[in-house]
C-alpha cells in the first residue's frame, strides 16, 4: 500500500474515450467515480531537450478540477501508431533511442509506431531527469492523483528482439519506473503489466518501491492469461486476504469482450 504522505482515493476512474464533455454529462452526480486519465505524449511535455511544456497537464488539471475530479496523466514513452518521444532521443547520442513498431494488425495501411529504447542508460537517464522535473512541479498538487505508464511489452517491433535484449528492456523499463516513483514522494506511479516474462518481477519491485501496477488486459477467450499464472500472481499480491500489499490500479476490460459474448 501507499504511504500516509501519498495521495490515496480509492474509487472509480475512467480512462478518457470519446467525447471528453459527453463522459462528464454521462458521469455527473454518480460519486463513486472519482476521477480520469487520459493519455498525453512525452514530446508534447519536453519538446526539446530540458525545456518544458506543462500546458496540457495544467489544463486538463483545471478542467477535471473544475467538475469535481482528479486527473491522471497517462504518460506515453510507447505508440502502436506515431511518434510520442521528444526528437533528441531519436540521435545518436542515445543510440536512436527508440525500437521502430510496424502498423498494428488492425490498421496495416496506418501508420508506424515506436517503443523506447529502455536498455539504454542516456535514454534512462533523460527520463529520469524528465519525472523529477515534472513531479517538481505538479507532485503535491491535489488535483493530479497518480502517473500512469505505458504496459511493459515490446510492441510489434520490426526487427525481432534477442532474448537478451529483451531482458536488458525489462530491466531498463523496470529502473524507469522505480525512478519515477523515487521521483514523486506523494503521488503513486502506476506500471502496467502485460508481458509475462518478468511478471513475477513486479510485486516485490511495488512493495518495496512504493509504486502501484495495472492491468492485465482482459479477454474472456485468453485462456493463457489464468494458466500462466498472470491472474494468480495478481491475485496473490493484491489481496489483502492472501497477504497482498500492493495497490492495484485496474483491469484493462477490452471490447473484445463484449463481442465474444455477444453483447453488442
Amino acid at each position: 500500500m501507499p504511504t500516509s504522505t501519498k495521495k490515496f482515493a480509492p474509487g472509480h476512474y475512467f480512462t478518457l474515450v470519446g467525447d471528453r464533455n459527453t463522459v462528464f454529462n454521462e458521469i455527473a452526480g454518480e460519486p463513486r467515480i472519482r476521477g480520469g486519465m487520459e493519455r498525453i505524449n512525452w514530446k508534447t511535455l519536453e519538446p526539446t531537450k530540458g525545456n518544458y511544456n506543462w500546458s496540457a497537464v495544467e489544463s486538463l488539471a483545471s478542467t477535471y478540477h473544475s467538475k469535481g475530479l482528479t486527473f491522471s496523466p497517462f504518460i506515453q514513452i510507447k505508440a502502436f501508431q506515431g511518434s510520442v518521444v521528444p526528437a533528441y532521443l531519436k540521435t545518436a547520442a542515445y543510440d536512436g533511442g527508440v525500437i521502430p513498431l510496424d502498423a498494428p494488425t488492425n490498421d496495416p495501411d496506418g501508420a508506424d509506431g515506436e517503443n523506447l529504447k529502455c536498455w539504454n542508460p542516456a535514454v534512462r537517464a533523460a527520463w529520469k531527469a524528465f519525472m523529477q522535473a515534472m513531479a517538481a512541479e505538479f507532485d503535491t498538487d491535489p488535483r493530479i492523483y497518480c502517473i500512469h505508464l505505458n504496459e511493459n511489452s515490446f510492441g510489434k517491433v520490426k526487427t525481432p528482439l534477442t532474448t537478451a535484449q529483451k531482458t536488458a528492456w525489462l530491466d531498463g523499463w523496470r529502473e524507469m519506473v522505480r525512478d519515477a516513483q523515487a521521483a514523486w514522494p506523494n503521488t503513486v506511479i502506476v506500471a502496467k503489466i502485460n508481458n509475462h516474462m518478468d511478471i513475477e518481477e513486479w510485486p516485490a519491485q511495488a512493495e518495496a518501491s512504493g509504486h502501484g501496477i495495472g492491468s492485465p488486459d482482459l479477454y474472456l477467450d485468453a485462456d493463457n492469461l489464468e494458466t500462466n499464472g498472470t491472474y494468480d500472481t495478481f491475485r496473490d499480491n493484491v489481496d489483502p486476504t492472501t497477504g497482498g500489499n500492493v495497490l492495484f490500479s485496474q483491469m484493462e476490460c477490452n471490447p473484445e469482450n463484449y463481442r465474444n459474448s455477444n453483447h453488442y
